[in-house]
């Protein structure tokens, strides 16, 4: 409800950056529901707020990445897959290149458990924890869907270590 309060008051003002930063917020917090349908509509209407504006967009499409792929909607994932990595690379955003690296070794690639561990050990450092949890989970799934259950047992176990970084640290998980 605050967000959707905060994008009406932006709209009212005349907030672009604002009404973006909601859009896209409201888009992850129906993501995180698993209302991937409204949260593809949020996201959409992220990315038509902010080009104008000349947003990040990195951030927006490698959303969109994930649900797509998730869905098996390997067409659009590659799109968006490649919007995200040019906008990250001209921001020179070597986090969001990480992730989408993963992103590549586990959906674009040949899925090679070594390939896409050697992907998570790049995120070894407070800020990359939470994104290595979510991300070893996202991979653990995606090996237990293809029958490939020794490979998900190593996800599992990368992500109950990121848990146990995150909780051992002064990590916060990155709120946007």
């Amino acid at each position: 409800p605050c967000f959707f309060s905060s994008l009406e008051k932006a709209k009212a003002l005349g907030n672009k950056n604002i009404v973006f930063r909601q859009l896209y917020n409201i888009g992850l917090c129906y993501k995180g529901l698993s209302e991937t349908t409204k949260a593809i509509s949020y996201f959409h209407q992220a990315i038509l707020e902010g080009e104008p504006i000349g947003e990040k967009l990195f951030q927006v499409y490698y959303e969109l990445v994930r649900i797509h792929l998730k869905q098996k909607e390997f067409i659009e994932g590659q799109e968006f897959y490649e919007k995200a990595k040019r906008q990250a690379t001209s921001y020179h955003d070597d986090l969001f290149l990480t992730l989408l690296d993963f992103m590549e070794e586990l959906f674009f690639k040949s899925a090679n458990l070594s390939e896409v561990l050697e992907a998570l050990e790049k995120l070894e450092n407070p800020r990359g924890y939470p994104y290595m949890e979510d991300l070893a989970l996202e991979a653990a799934q995606f090996y237990t869907e293809n029958g490939r259950m020794d490979e998900s047992v190593k996800l599992y176990e990368k992500v109950m270590y990121a848990r146990k970084q995150i909780q051992r640290s002064d990590c916060l998980y990155e709120f946007r």
